[in-house]
């Protein structure tokens, strides 16, 4: 008895506190549809903090900027956050949008809740046009809370307010977790619009989602219209200084006030654009004139006007015009349909549904057009021409007339750095950049000079086969472990079983006896950095290379690179990675100068970066390759060929984009950025005096496991060749690129011992596995199988996601969650 009692004495002790924690004790959404399609909606958010690790400086929320449309796909919503608030006063809150939502982290670093309390938020935010607006019915799909709360809620209610005199015909939801279609909630119709509440709590990730219906057609006329541009028409009359002078009429359905980025670029006789002199006359709203702004090119009303159809003119005078054409001149124009709107809220741009222009030439000027373009319709007529579009492009079109009829003012250009100093600026950077990288090469890029290259039968004492590579390259690879994998093994600490393409690496307590049974070539002592690389990747056990186990591997890659880092860099070899950066930085910044003095700012901000990296692949891949075939890997060649000729197709794409699309200043601009950095940053690294010395040393053992048969005559007093020898070398070859070379040399020894890398049983005594089909090439094969596997298996595997459609929790606009932080 005295047990029962003391354990329900435990238990009632401790049971509150396991019920104690952050919650939602209510979250209520106040739903306002506008007579123009828009939703305000006001969230009060009522939230116990109990003082544990969830909410401590304030909440989270994410509200979606997607919803599904009735057809399965989806679409993106635009969303404005009006207030914030806690306890009725503005509360901090920072805006952190990411791909699909915006999140609203709310509350202020170094300001913790008071635990143990109930805070009360406010967030009110209006979304535009989230309603279905169908023939038979008008629908608002709400989801009131969202599936993502990771906190429980006591209570979920929402009210819908509907614009005076509609009146809702039906209202129903689904409760639960995404997906799901309970039915806990209770629903009510009233005279203004309705309500709904769920009727018991929710779980973390439970949503309550409403749906409202009322008749169509009873909505303002902004609800089933959109902001758009119904026509625009530019006459152009040419003038005899060279000038233009230009009447926009643009008749345009919009609420707030119209923008217009007036066409001020022409064509120069250097294929380069430039700005024309602008002076704005006057701008009339229906007829009355209204003040304007000017910034740059774009003008804008500075009177705001109520939803309907209204007409703007716009007065005004362009500077010289006349694009550069041999033996005529030239009036090239581009009709733009670049034509935005600021309303209370909402503001973007207008799509345009007709777009025209007529030119109108001096007196006694005959001219004729130029070509048409496709999709628009122009003729000449007794004052100059008309142009009509009849697609939704943005066409340039030409009047040209004989030359020299203007006044002579209107010939006289001025001189490239007078009518392009920008461009002249970012060619003078581009130019100081490889002067920069010339001093810095000469200063610190140019290696030591070479010794006497002589054959070496041996690597140099204390160097593994990952450091060989690792100075040969000066650079980490994937290649670098592998060898260094296999210097293990032919050192005899571990062993290496292939089955079914995957491998796994397996210490060992103690090395096998050699196949000849006599001394081994090589020391069998590890180097640091190959006890490092065995202590992470099998310590004393074993390790399959897959995904699963990309974590280990991926440590045991960076403690095997940081430790033949430590050992060789700034010792053996410099970067010079100092140098390098500055130069790049210029050339960077020259780049960026000329494209957005060339108007290719889109090259600059989008095509160049993505250009780069196509450029610094491409190299890497075809550097592969080059290495591949140098050492008569045939399956590397094969498979570094089909990786290098995509990306070589997709880098002369980029080049021909950029060339076509933004100009051949910006597109040498980009290529000549592209190679100068990447020719100094191989250019900028050199060797130490002690790296070149053991380079030299190195050079001469690659020519010793590469030199053919009948070349091996000639060096004096090589060793022995030894199945052991080959085994222990193995690696090196590896790290050298010359494993095939290597291979075949001992092809008739291994024949001799049985052992003959042309057939489908052999393999090392460190290795065990299928090797059929493989043949004379084993050795590479193994080599790039491995490097293969090890970096594949040292990147973390990707996830998938998924979609949904139809009605039940979670299926509607708004929602979201949040938590806390």
């Amino acid at each position: 008895m005295f047990r029962l009692w003391s354990a329900l004495l435990i238990s009632g002790m401790v049971l509150p506190q396991l019920r104690a924690e952050d919650r939602i004790r209510s979250f209520h959404s106040d739903l306002a549809v506008q007579r123009s399609g828009d939703l305000m909606v006001t969230e009060t958010i009522e939230v116990w903090v109990e003082g544990g690790d969830k909410i401590k400086r304030g909440i989270l929320r994410d509200i979606p900027l997607r919803r599904e449309t009735p057809s399965g796909g989806w679409e993106t919503v635009d969303l404005n956050v009006l207030s914030v608030k806690r306890g009725g006063k503005p509360e901090h809150y920072v805006r952190e949008p990411s791909e699909g939502e915006l999140r609203l982290k709310i509350g202020k670093e170094g300001k913790l809740l008071g635990k143990q309390a109930i805070h009360t938020y406010e967030i009110t935010y209006i979304v535009r046009e989230p309603l279905y607006l169908e023939k038979e019915r008008e629908v608002l799909y709400w989801n009131v809370n969202g599936t993502e709360w990771d906190f429980p809620a006591d209570k979920v209610s929402a009210t819908i307010r509907l614009p005076e005199g509609i009146e809702g015909t039906k209202i129903w939801g689904y409760t639960g977790k995404l997906g799901e279609q309970g039915e806990d909630y209770r629903g009510e119709l009233m005279a203004a619009g309705a309500s709904i509440e769920a009727t018991r709590k929710f779980n973390a990730r439970e949503n309550l989602s409403l749906v409202l219906e009322w008749p169509p057609g009873l909505l303002g006329p902004q609800a089933y219209e959109e902001e758009r541009v119904l026509s625009a028409h530019s006459a152009i009359k040419v003038e005899n200084s060279g000038g233009v002078l230009v009447t926009e009429r643009i008749e345009v359905r919009l609420e707030g006030g119209l923008m217009r980025a007036l066409p001020r670029r022409y064509d120069t006789r250097w294929g380069l654009k430039r700005k024309r002199s602008l002076e704005v006359l006057g701008l009339t709203l229906n007829g009355e004139k209204v003040p304007h702004e000017i910034r740059g090119n774009v003008l804008k009303a500075e009177r705001a006007v109520k939803w309907g159809v209204h007409t703007y003119e716009i007065h005004y005078r362009m500077g010289r015009s006349l694009g550069p054409r041999e033996g005529r001149d030239v009036l090239r124009w581009k009709l733009t349909r670049d034509y935005r709107w600021r309303g209370p809220v909402w503001a973007g741009s207008l799509p345009v549904d007709e777009l025209s222009a007529t030119v109108s030439l001096p007196e006694n000027i005959e001219g004729t057009l130029g070509p048409v373009p496709a999709g628009t319709r122009a003729e000449m007529t007794s004052e100059g021409a008309e142009v009509s579009v009849l697609d939704s492009s943005s066409p340039t079109f030409e009047v040209r007339w004989p030359p020299g009829l203007l006044d002579a003012a209107a010939y006289k250009e001025d001189s490239f750095l007078k009518a392009h100093p920008w461009m002249v600026f970012g060619i003078v950077i581009l130019v100081g950049a490889l002067t920069y990288y010339l001093i810095a090469w000469v200063a610190v890029g140019r290696d030591p000079k070479k010794g006497v290259i002589i054959p070496q039968f041996a690597p140099p004492v204390g160097y593994s086969p990952g450091a060989v590579r690792y100075l040969d390259r000066m650079k980490y690879d994937e290649t670098c472990m592998a060898a260094g994998v296999l210097g293990l093994a032919a050192k005899g600490v571990v062993t290496i079983k292939e089955s079914g393409g995957s491998y796994t690496v397996r210490a060992r307590s103690q090395a096998p006896p050699l196949p000849s049974g006599g001394p081994p070539p090589l020391p069998p002592t590890l180097t640091p950095e190959e006890r490092i690389l065995k202590d992470a990747l099998v310590g004393h056990g074993e390790l399959a290379l897959e995904d699963e186990n990309w974590k280990e591997i991926r440590h045991a890659r960076r403690s095997h690179e940081g430790s033949i880092s430590r050992k060789l860099k700034k010792t053996h070899f410099l970067r010079n990675m100092g140098w390098w950066f500055p130069g790049a930085i210029i050339t960077v910044f020259g780049f960026l100068v000329l494209c957005f003095s060339a108007g290719a700012w889109r090259t600059a901000l989008i095509v160049g970066p993505l250009f780069l990296v196509s450029t610094w692949w491409a190299s890497l891949s075809f550097s592969k390759l080059v290495t591949s075939w140098r050492a008569r890997r045939v399956w590397a060649v094969i498979f570094h060929g089909a990786i290098s000729l995509p990306l070589f197709f997709i880098w002369a794409a980029f080049v021909a984009f950029i060339v076509f699309g933004s100009g051949p200043w910006a597109g040498t601009g980009v290529v000549y950025a592209a190679l100068l950095n990447l020719i100094f940053y191989h250019l900028i690294k050199a060797p130490t005096p002690l790296g070149r010395k053991i380079l030299d040393h190195v050079e001469g053992f690659r020519h010793y496991l590469s030199v053919a048969e009948e070349e091996r005559l000639n060096l004096e007093n090589p060793p022995e060749k030894t199945p052991e020898l080959f085994e222990q070398f193995l690696p090196y070859a590896l790290a050298l690129g010359c494993e095939q070379q290597w291979s075949q040399k001992f092809d008739s020894v291994l024949r001799v011992a049985g052992q003959s890398p042309g057939r489908s049983d052999w393999s090392p005594s460190y290795y065990t596995g299928s090797v059929s089909g493989l043949g004379s090439s084993f050795a590479s094969s193994i080599g790039s199988s491995l490097s293969s596997s090890l970096a594949a298996s040292s990147s973390a595997p990707s996830s998938s996601g998924g979609g949904f459609s139809g009605g039940f929790s979670g299926g509607g606009g708004g929602g979201g969650g949040g938590s806390g932080w």
